[in-house]
């Protein structure tokens, strides 16, 4: 998705947006203005066109937004935690800090942002129709009407059976229900997920070779994402398997360096950084708090130049944006969250940090994993 950036919380969930989206609202902005625009409300000035056009990109991404909040909220609402939510070019990603326990709580989180996204299209179709009935603008009424349909026929892509769209869940939860095997569900509406987006790849190519241009090059883009997220589901469920029953406390290590967040950068990479095999550090406050991370590889992003002056505390990662996770918490859900910090998660109890887990401690644990399904399967 590229680098992100923060645009705040709703509903106690961070929202985050990836300059990635800036593709999508040009090229929206760019087809309405230049030619969708024109067609359905002739007569207006350019500039009229464009900076409609590109308040009704920003209404769609704020759609996407509201669709991704639906997940979200019912996820929260039905017991299951939520990380964050990341707006990019395909659309938007609300993750979640772990699986659903049950086929309902799963059809209800993956029924709830097509659901939003319906909700919109009908919205907006109906002041469209409201507004052409008592004469309002026509490009007001155009442009409604246009975000209108373009919910309707999100909400209906959503719902394509294959993971990892919505429609992707839905199938999931019937198939669990159905079967009672939630890991047997799952691979199948990831190889689902593949089927659609090869032939959304195809259907793409089929375009290409008609003369459609970009809207050709979308759609197999598009697919292209489906078939590589649908692989990525498939390689998550394999984790799963392997990972059963294992709790982050079985892998993680307690004898862990910490470094005070007001020592200095000088300081430390002159007196311990240079001398020791570990490439991270948990950051803690004068009380033991956790207050971050800090690795070499972060610090040699720092000016030499700034060194003496620059704290600890001041460059590292902070918590709140850290894989954290109880000692009790199943490892492969605390593996879902790993990202900043070079893949490390921070074990706490409360704000006290009693252990971490790095890369190659979950790399063992696959091993082990591996190696006992061999020895139970021979």
């Amino acid at each position: 998705m590229g680098a992100t950036f923060r645009l705040g919380r709703i509903h106690g969930v961070a929202v985050d947006v990836s300059w990635t989206v800036l593709v999508i609202v040009g090229l929206v902005t760019w087809s309405l203005a230049s030619q969708t625009l024109r067609e359905w409300a002739p007569g207006h000035l350019t500039s009229v066109y464009w900076s409609v056009a590109g308040l009704a990109a920003l209404a769609l991404m704020a759609s996407i937004l509201a669709h991704e909040v639906s997940h979200a909220v019912v996820a929260n609402c039905n017991g299951v935690p939520v990380e964050g939510i990341t707006l990019w070019m395909f659309g938007g990603l609300a993750r979640l800090g772990r699986q659903a326990r049950d086929a309902s709580v799963e059809l209800r989180i993956a029924l709830a942002g097509p659901a939003m996204s319906v909700a919109i299209g009908l919205g907006c179709l109906l002041f469209a129709g409201l507004s052409g009935a008592l004469g309002g603008s026509d490009l007001l009424t155009t442009t409604v009407a246009w975000l209108g349909a373009i919910n309707l026929v999100l909400a209906v892509f959503n719902l394509l059976p294959g993971a990892p769209l919505d429609g992707g869940r839905v199938l999931t939860a019937i198939l669990w229900r159905r079967s009672g095997d939630e890991t047997r569900a799952r691979r199948q509406a990831a190889h689902a997920g593949q089927v659609v987006g090869q032939i959304l790849i195809a259907l793409g190519v089929v375009e290409l070779a008609l003369g459609a241009g970009i809207s050709g090059v979308w759609l197999a883009l598009i697919g292209w994402f489906l078939t590589s997220g649908a692989h990525a589901e498939a390689a998550q469920i394999d984790l799963m398997v392997v990972l059963e029953g294992v709790r982050v406390g079985d892998v993680m290590t307690t004898n862990v360096r910490t470094v005070d967040r007001e020592r200095t950068v000088a300081d430390f990479v002159h007196d311990e950084a240079m001398t020791t095999r570990v490439s991270s550090f948990p950051v803690v406050d004068e009380l033991g708090n956790l207050h971050g991370l800090v690795t070499l590889r972060r610090l040699r992003e720092v000016p030499s130049a700034t060194w003496a002056t620059t704290t600890l505390g001041s460059v590292a990662v902070r918590a709140d944006e850290l894989a954290l996770a109880r000692a009790e918490e199943p490892l492969i859900e605390a593996v879902g969250r790993a990202g900043a910090g070079d893949g490390r998660i921070l074990v706490v109890d409360g704000r006290h940090l009693v252990g971490i887990v790095t890369p190659s401690d979950v790399t063992a644990a696959l091993e082990r994993g591996a190696l006992a399904r061999t020895g139970g399967g021979g």
